[in-house]
Formats: C-alpha cells, structure tokens, sequence
C-alpha cells in the first residue's frame, strides 16, 4: 500500500471504520492457518433489507454476523483493506497483510496503552453474543457478573469475595465444558492440562505457555475469593488495580480457550 494510513483513515467514514475494524478483529481472532473469509448476503426482515458479512473463521468457532450498510464494503475494497478471495465464485472476501498493518496502525494511534489496546480486544470478542455466551452460556454469566461488580468500585469484603468466586466460576464452567465432565475450581489445571496436550490441539510450546496462564490465572482468582484466608496470613488486601488485573487474565483465558472450543 503506498498511500499513508493517515490518508487512508481520512478517506473513509466512520462506519466503513467501524465495519473495517470488527472484521480485523474476527481475522485476528481466527486460529492461525484456518479459513479467515466473510461471504456477503443480502437480508430481508421485517425491519427492511440490510447487508450481512458471515464469517466463516475457522471449523472451531462458528459463523457470525457483521451487519453493515451503504457503500462501506467497496470503499474497503477501494481502499485496499479488503480484498475478494481468489478462486472463489462467491462473493467472499478477505483481510490482507495491508488490512492487518493498518489495523495495528490505527491500535497504536488510538492512544491507549498496549494493555488497553489488547483488554479493547479480548472484551469485544466476549462481549459479542454470537460468540462465547453462545458456547459457554455458564462461563459467560459467571464472566459478566464479575465485571458487573467490577465496575461498581465497591471495595467491601462481600464484593471482593465475589468477583474472586465469580471468576473462578467462569474457569470451571469453562473447562467444564472442555473436558465434559464437572470439575472443582482447585482442580480445573489438573482436568484441563491434559486435554491442552493432547495431539494437534495446538502447536508446539503453546500448550505449555497456556497451562502456565491457566495455573497463573487460577491462583489470582483464589487469592481474592479467599480473602479472609489470606488476610489471615498477613497477605495484603487485593487493591482495585489487582482485581481489574485479575478480571483481564481471566477474560484472555477465557477468550483463548473459546478459540480451541469445539463444533
């Protein structure tokens, strides 16, 4: 791509924007390797007629929806960041290397923080109702009723405990639903470690690097729903950055192991 990225964004409006950046999200979020294409349809509804973009992703997560209107495909095409797949008969279309530098470009111009920047990720694609409460409606409960709490800032002891066992909760249910039996939340690295490794789940050193996220996140959790355990031990109380750290491990582990979800 030769023209600037700053041109670029300044060409388009915001909702070609909005669709741009929610199709690199799902590219992104696609397991390395696997089919990554969006078909176009049209809708009829009782609503009125609209455009849809089903995402094909991968065999282990599904199709969603990205609705859309206007011109804002073909000015994503005109633009470069979207491209039809070749060999294809259909209207199929794809995110380029160009759509994926300019995505990152548009991260790091948006301000935040890396952190910030990867939370805003992990988030939208637990937050999309098509996606993990879906899948794992139990995990997803547990997981929004914890940010629900979250947010509040009430630091009682009460509210603590919660978020800590509301956490934990969404782990449990989430390797629950992996292994398919039920598991105690002290228990869920030894249930889940082995399915992790099993042949061609993941590539080489991953599953190791994720058993260490899981073992990490696990003790996070427990350290704040077991508050009075740990005060007892002289342990300081979780301060309102440790909870939110806490929260954001649990949501990216979550978020991992959805992607390994299988059909």
């Amino acid at each position: 791509m030769g023209t600037p990225f700053k041109v670029v964004q300044g060409r388009l409006d915001e909702s070609a924007l909005n669709l741009f950046d929610r199709m690199a999200q799902l590219h992104l979020a696609a397991v390395s390797g696997a089919t990554q294409e969006f078909i176009w349809m049209r809708t009829r509804t009782m609503a009125g007629d609209g455009q849809q973009l089903l995402w094909l992703g991968d065999g282990n997560r599904g199709r969603t929806q990205v609705e859309f209107t206007g011109n804002d495909l073909q000015d994503l095409i005109d633009a470069s960041l979207v491209r039809r797949a070749r060999n294809s008969d259909r209207n199929n279309y794809r995110i380029p290397s160009d759509g994926v530098r300019f995505y990152r470009w548009r991260m790091v111009q948006s301000g935040g923080s890396s952190i910030e920047q990867v939370e805003s990720a992990v988030r939208s694609s637990l937050e999309d109702p098509a996606q993990l409460a879906l899948r794992h409606p139990e995990a997803s409960r547990h997981l929004s009723s914890a940010f629900d709490k979250l947010w509040t800032e009430s630091r009682d002891d009460n509210t603590m405990i919660e978020i800590g066992g509301s956490l934990r909760s969404a782990i449990t249910a989430m390797t629950a639903d992996l292994v398919g039996h039920d598991t105690s939340p002290e228990k869920v690295v030894t249930a889940l470690e082995p399915w992790l490794k099993e042949p061609n789940r993941l590539p080489p050193r991953q599953p190791e690097l994720l058993t260490s996220l899981l073992d990490w996140t696990v003790r996070c959790c427990q350290r704040i729903h077991h508050l009075h355990d740990e005060r007892a031990r002289g342990a300081p109380d979780p301060d309102w950055s440790e909870l939110r750290r806490t929260a954001f491990l649990t949501s990216l582990l979550c978020y991992e192991l959805d992607r390994l979800t299988p059909d």
